[in-house]
């Protein structure tokens, strides 16, 4: 009977030590006294600073354009001589007016060589001093060395004279004749009847005209001797324009020399590094300068491609005015 009392009184003494462990709590107990529990204050993370954005390389690489075309070849002129051969026509009384009585003029053979190209539709010959010289002079070669032909004994051709006077030509033909003609209309007659001769005559290339005619002893027998020379002249077809060439040549050497230095420095722009400000802002610096460069270029470029153009068309009428 004592031990169950005994166990009685444990269990009450455990429950009213439970009952006092939930009656003073620290949320009870603060309550009760008044005191306040200061909890240490959390830690403070540092402010994660802002990065720097930076400033992405300036990708406006300004393109050079393709060079323009080359400026074409100059055709070398190529001077011709045609001969019409020796025209013998009547030396004595009875192939025409009697010896003396012929009469022949540079101003009559001219007039009606020219009236035969007319009645053809071809333009007049212009009469022309020098080349009117270098008839008389062939004239009076043939009279003093006794020859009728185009070239002299020596081997000196119609041609030559013409350069010796001063005549640059790019045509140049010869019509000769000997004989008592009865009139300047005989004279070109026999010409035009003749096909070598006449060709001279009605050829479209020629634009200048000189002739002589002479009465002299030939062979014993007093005659006379006519010459026609025909030629259109260097001048005819003017060259392209020397100054523009050589400002062409030198344009193209600049751009090259350009072209080159900016190679140069596109390389050395696409090893920069990018990986700071620093350098970015390095890179986009010369990028500017690239681009300030590579404008002059274009520009050089689009004056050279003009120049390049006037000049061919230059180069282009005259290869076909030494076609003609």
């Amino acid at each position: 009977m004592a031990y169950f009392l005994k166990k009685i009184v444990y269990f009450c003494l455990a429950l009213a030590g439970v009952a006092l462990v939930f009656r003073y709590t620290p949320k009870n107990w603060v309550a009760k006294t008044g005191l306040q529990i200061t909890l240490p204050p959390a830690a403070v993370l540092p402010a994660t600073s802002t990065p720097v954005a930076i400033k992405k390389p300036a990708a406006k690489i300004t393109a050079t354009p393709a060079p323009p075309a080359k400026p074409k070849p100059v055709s070398k002129p190529k001077p011709t001589f045609t001969a019409g051969g020796a025209l013998v026509g009547p030396t004595s009384a009875t192939g025409g007016q009697a010896s003396g009585a012929t009469t022949l003029s540079v101003a009559g053979v001219i007039t009606l060589t020219n009236q035969e190209r007319t009645a053809l539709n071809l333009g007049s010959l212009r009469e022309n001093s020098l080349l009117n010289s270098v008839a008389a002079k062939r004239v009076t070669d043939m009279f003093d060395n006794q020859y009728f032909a185009h070239n002299s004994p020596s081997g000196t051709a119609p041609s030559d004279v013409a350069r010796a006077s001063g005549y640059s030509y790019l045509n140049f033909g010869e019509n000769i004749a000997l004989g008592n003609f009865a009139g300047n209309r005989e004279l070109v007659t026999a010409w035009m009847n003749s096909p070598h001769h006449r060709e001279n005559i009605v050829n479209t290339s020629f634009t200048e005209i000189g002739v002589a005619v002479g009465e002299g002893i030939f062979k014993g027998e007093k005659t006379w001797i006519a010459v026609q020379v025909f030629g259109r002249p260097r001048s005819a077809c003017p060259d392209p324009s020397e100054p523009l060439r050589a400002a062409i040549q030198t344009k193209t050497a600049e751009a090259d020399a350009r072209e080159a230095d900016l190679a140069k420095r596109k390389d050395e722009l696409d090893r920069m590094p990018h990986s700071s400000q620093a350098e970015v802002d390095a890179y986009n610096q010369k990028a500017d300068e690239f681009n300030a460069l590579a404008k002059e270029l274009n520009a050089l470029l689009a004056s050279l491609k003009l120049d390049i153009a006037a000049y061919n068309k230059q180069v282009n009428a005259f290869n076909a005015c030494l076609g003609n």
